[in-house]
């Protein structure tokens, strides 16, 4: 099956590569993973260092070099420990532990002591005698009777049911389990990234006002190990998403301004030493990039050089992922790791770039290069296997729509020497993210079935200037769905797609923008919507993230224009909707709950339309990267039997089972 890789860490020395890798279980249908580490000068094969019964990840060298510390779920399957592994030999020891769990943790610059974030113990319930352990105190809380007062964000699409204390900076030493434990902050809001000083104060994320149960504004902020009130080191008034200081202190991070449109459609920007340098260049330092090899990510850690003279940052730019890098006295960033690719995660010590990379010929490998981008080469490929599969080749399929350049591409059949095949378009989510330069598991294994995947960076996608992002805003859709079509129109008039046998799915914003398209025209002879929004009325209340991103999406809120979000919501056009269609949905989705498919659902059924309706239990949105092994496994076989059965695609030496890679090997 297929293995992903994760969270990669360079030694100080730049002579190990650290690496999480992520494998499926089938027996026990969990995703499991341990920590694997390379010689950077690639003179020995990969070893598994750790073997965990659970997930051991996130690794991080110790400033010395010689200890590796990870998180990892060895006592209880939902609270991450942390442990520390002497590389000169022996066994990892636990070297803290929370009641609830560590969910981030960071070395000191001297690597006697690591700064944590976690919640405090679980709060005593006055109507019962104390819990015996901690599985009990959790199912107590679990089934605590919630009051929910000023507060929005009291669940979250992966996670589930949020607990009512927030998380908070711990410090423990590094010499034993819980050595020196404390908590450092307090507070109703929650503090995020922890992360040492130079100079050994403690830095973290966190919005200390009164409002910060509603508010997009994140900080900065310090806090002395000792004790003491906490400084807040950036101005205010933006969403700051990562941050790293220099050896000799000098502050980078990136943030999101205020502005029109969503938080996700707005450009994140650079700021080094409280100077924007990323204002000449209209793009955003990070996106999400559509890659399903991976598992969902948050923005990299910017990294300084160990001369603190320059700064390493992400960079996007029409579906790539770069590595940039910036002169700490000036001047614009400048490609240091670049091409037709995806470079998710990076890690830099001891002169050398460790970094994951993914291409449309890639499907994810480990790689180094030296700091200036030079001598790149292959640590790690986990999946060579892949290689050996007839794969599909990516066609560019650029087009103007309106004066307007969009970015698109045709997957083609494996071995296609021309001629029209069965097309399937597909369209990305968020709206806010974008189809890239990347490898995509799930749209390969469809043209390894004999199809052709059509798939766009329509308006509304990042990794373009902001504009091009933000204005789809109040106009989903009615904008779009003109560019969609003409990407079909293209593809038929290139002689590759055949009219007659089209398909439309997508998931999320994609989910969504597949009802919107069979409510607009029949020319699709199938569709697959995945995990739609459908009614936007409801979405406000009901998603995890619709009381905001819904009236930030709409420069409006519901009870102010009505017509908009009625107007807006593919259920309303139901009524028009013919194509036989395909809904799949989850019961543990937060993001798009099961109900905005059932709205759907059971008005077609009642219409006497063709309609379907598949449901996964207890899976969240991403189910397809992060759902449970033969979960994912029956998703893709739901998907691949609908277009078999509309689009009915001849079985061919191109399109057999030998030549696919759904599910297991």
């Amino acid at each position: 099956m297929v293995r992903m890789l994760a969270d990669p860490a360079v030694s100080p020395a730049g002579d190990l590569v650290a690496v999480t890798v992520l494998t499926q279980d089938p027996d026990a249908n969990q995703q499991r993973s341990a920590i694997w580490i390379v010689p950077a000068d690639g003179s020995a094969p990969p070893r598994q260092l750790t073997r965990g019964p659970r997930r051991d990840h996130r690794p991080r060298f110790s400033p010395d070099g010689k200890r590796l510390a990870f998180l990892a779920n060895r006592e209880h399957e939902w609270s991450n420990d942390l442990y520390i592994l002497d590389l000169a030999g022996g066994e990892p020891t636990r070297a803290a532990r929370l009641p609830r769990g560590i969910l981030e943790f960071d070395w000191s610059p001297d690597g006697r002591r690591l700064a944590l974030l976690g919640r405090p113990d679980w709060p005593k319930d006055p109507d019962m005698p104390p819990a015996k352990d901690d599985e009990e105190a959790r199912k107590r809380y679990q089934e605590r009777v919630r009051y929910l007062v000023r507060r929005f964000r009291y669940r979250m699409d992966g996670l589930g049911q949020l607990d009512d204390e927030e998380p908070q900076v711990w410090l423990v030493d590094s010499s034993g389990e819980n050595d020196g434990l404390r908590q450092l902050t307090e507070g109703p809001w929650p503090a995020a990234r922890p992360r040492w000083t130079p100079d050994g104060r403690i830095a973290y994320l966190a919005n200390h006002a009164g409002d910060w149960w509603q508010s997009e504004v994140v900080d900065i902020w310090t806090i002395d190990p000792g004790g003491g009130e906490p400084e807040c080191l950036t101005p205010g008034g933006a969403t700051v998403t990562t941050f790293a200081f220099a050896p000799g202190g000098t502050l980078g991070y990136v943030a999101i301004g205020p502005g029109p449109g969503s938080i996700s459609a707005r450009n994140q920007r650079l700021f080094v030493a409280g100077e924007d340098r990323t204002a000449g260049i209209d793009r955003s330092v990070w996106a999400g990039v559509m890659a399903d090899m991976l598992p969902p990510r948050e923005v990299p850690e910017l990294v300084w050089t160990d001369d603190g003279e320059s700064l390493y940052t992400p960079m996007t730019d029409r579906g790539r992922i770069y590595v940039d890098r910036v002169a700490c006295g000036g001047g614009p960033p400048e490609p240091v790791l670049s091409g037709d690719r995806v470079i998710p995660a990076f890690s830099f010590g001891g002169g050398r770039l460790a970094f994951l990379s993914t291409s449309f010929d890639d499907p994810l490998t480990l790689r180094i290069a030296n700091g200036d981008g030079s001598d790149e080469r292959v640590l790690f490929d986990p999946n060579p296997w892949i290689r050996e599969r007839a794969l599909g080749q990516v066609r560019v399929m650029d087009f103007e729509h309106e004066g307007r350049r969009t970015d698109a591409w045709v997957l083609l059949p494996p071995g296609y020497s021309g001629g029209r095949v069965p097309a399937i378009l597909n369209i990305h989510g968020g709206p806010h993210a974008a189809w890239g330069w990347s490898f995509s598991h799930v749209m390969q294994t469809l043209a390894g079935q004999g199809y052709a995947i059509l798939f766009c960076n329509s308006p509304g996608s990042q990794t373009y200037e902001q504009e091009y992002s933000v204005c789809l805003t109040g106009r989903w859709g009615e904008l779009d769905f003109p560019v969609w079509m003409a990407l079909v129109d293209k593809a038929i008039a290139e002689g590759i797609a055949d009219p007659e046998r089209l398909g439309v799915t997508g998931a999320s914003y994609g989910g969504y923008s597949t009802l919107w398209v069979i409510g607009h025209t029949d020319r699709f002879r199938a569709a697959i919507s995945m995990r739609p929004v459908t009614d936007l009325q409801a979405f406000y209340g009901s998603s995890d993230i619709g009381w905001n991103f819904g009236p930030l999406s709409f420069d409006a809120e519901p009870w102010e224009e009505p017509e908009l979000f009625r107007r807006l919501s593919p259920v309303t056009y139901v009524d028009r909707m013919t194509t036989p269609l395909r809904i799949i949905a989850s019961t543990g989705d937060l993001r798009t709950p099961l109900e905005e498919a059932e709205q759907v659902y059971a008005r077609l059924l009642k219409l006497g339309r063709e309609v379907e309706l598949i449901i996964f239990h207890g899976e969240p949105h991403a189910i397809t990267v992060v759902g449970k092994p033969w979960n994912r496994v029956r998703h893709m076989r739901a998907v691949i039997e609908w277009w078999e059965r509309y689009l009915r695609v001849p079985a061919t030496p191109a399109a057999t089972r030998e030549s696919t890679i759904a599910g297991t090997r």
